[in-house]
């Protein structure tokens, strides 16, 4: 979805520039990439816990991490 925000902003004109070219429009795009990364590595995780805890591999530390899920 950022790829195809950042593609955009190539292709866009606005005030007689291309949106890729405007500040307040690179710093939306950047914090976009953050969050989004952030979220996929959240979800992996959140993932990896869930197959320790089923496979009964997973510590007791990341057990309580996990118990709110369940």
């Amino acid at each position: 979805m950022v790829q195809l925000a950042r593609d955009y902003a190539t292709k866009r004109t606005a005030f007689k520039s291309k949106l890729s070219n405007h500040s307040a429009h690179v710093s939306t795009l950047a914090r976009m990439e953050v969050e989004t990364r952030a979220a996929i590595l959240l979800t992996l995780e959140v993932a990896r816990l869930f197959g320790k805890v089923e496979t009964n591999e997973a510590t007791k530390t990341e057990i309580d991490i996990m118990t709110p899920f369940f």
